[in-house]
């Protein structure tokens, strides 16, 4: 015992200098740890599950009500103004929906069938496939050369024929955007008089993969071509659109992928093979976000946290990102058909066979 005493008498000016080292070593672990890896950062930085809802247990039919419509994967369902389950099924051939509205094209019939909630509206015969944009109703021709919009009636209020094949649609409360295989982009007013016609070009192969509409449509969002493909704005100015900002995306696939406007159209957003791509629309400033897999969802909420769903196959990841590309958390779960969306205060994620409703706490 003495012994003992003694050589930690002797050893003690020794093992305080090292367990200063070891406790300063810990200290700078646990504050590399906090400020580098993704974890949860206190109550504001998370979100607040609410309800958590299994799609087995609804019934295949039910009044829609005040509630919504929604398609994920080959289902289709509606759910409440609180995310509760109203009814789940196996979608129609060429089903669209949009809020409580919805059609679907009997292809036994040629005949496209046009709904509010469970009131059939009208119907309308001839191959033409419906689209629904923000409750406004389009069909697109069998060659996918011709549009029209129709109004709750069944009345043409206006319609187009394209000189290419149409890759994608995009519509604002009054414009409509219109990309075509042969790389042009159209915009079309609420009575379908031509606004711009605009080849981006400046690829070896010309083909619009995706477009976009601002809310206040003063801005339109494209990604075109391939060898480069490439990420354009086109601003409106005047009573024309030009584009003010444009950049070659390092991307060889082709067929659209996602894109569209973030935060009340303050940011713009699209992907490459590796990596999320935010644009600040107010000063050009980009940010670069590394996931991988496909991006199946993302919101932006008043305090600029990006919350988004990615995955491969049946392998999924819920994140919340910052704008400067910090990760604040991420989440596994197993879920193939995934739907991300916000509804009034509550952010809503369909994961197959399951709704969760979640919201992000304030305190």
């Amino acid at each position: 015992m003495l012994f003992t005493m003694a050589f930690l008498s002797e050893h003690s000016s020794r093992e305080r200098s090292g367990s200063f080292i070891w406790i300063f070593l810990g200290v700078l672990f646990v504050f590399v740890y906090l400020f580098l890896f993704p974890r949860g950062l206190g109550k504001d930085s998370f979100l607040v599950p609410v309800a958590a809802y299994p799609l087995a247990n609804a019934p295949a039919d039910a009044p829609v009500g005040q509630g919504f419509l929604y398609l994920v994967g080959d289902k289709e369902g509606a759910l409440s103004p609180e995310g509760v389950p109203l009814f789940y099924r196996t979608t129609l051939a060429q089903t669209s929906v949009s809020d409580r509205y919805s059609a679907w094209f009997d292809p036994t019939a040629d005949i496209t069938y046009v709904q509010d909630g469970h009131s059939l509206l009208f119907h309308k015969s001839g191959k033409a496939y419906p689209f629904w944009i923000h409750n406004r109703l389009y069909f697109i021709g069998d060659q996918r050369m011709g549009l029209t919009e129709m109004d709750l009636k069944g009345n043409p209020l206006w319609s187009t024929q394209l000189g290419s094949l149409m890759t994608s649609l995009a519509s604002g409360p009054h414009l409509t955007a219109v990309g075509t295989l042969g790389g042009r982009v159209h915009i079309f007013g609420s009575s379908g008089k031509s606004m711009l016609s605009f080849a981006p070009g400046g690829s070896r192969f010309q083909v619009i993969y995706n477009v976009a509409i601002s809310q206040d449509e003063k801005k339109v969002l494209l990604i075109s071509g391939l060898d480069p493909k490439r990420f354009l704005v086109l601003e409106k100015g005047g009573g024309d659109f030009r584009p003010v900002f444009h950049q070659e995306i390092k991307d060889t696939r082709p067929y659209p992928t996602p894109l569209g406007f973030l935060q009340d159209d303050a940011w713009a957003y699209y992907t490459t093979p590796r990596n999320l791509t935010l644009l600040n629309l107010q000063n050009d400033h980009q940010t670069l976000i590394p996931f991988q897999g496909e991006l199946r969802g993302i919101t932006m909420d008043s305090s600029s946290r990006i919350t988004a769903v990615t995955g491969y196959d049946s392998s999924s990841l819920l994140h919340i990102w910052s704008t400067h590309g910090s990760s604040l958390l991420y989440a596994p779960f197993q879920a193939k058909d995934v739907l991300l969306f916000q509804r009034g205060q509550l952010l809503i994620l369909i994961a197959d066979q399951t709704v969760l409703v979640m919201k992000r706490s304030l305190e």
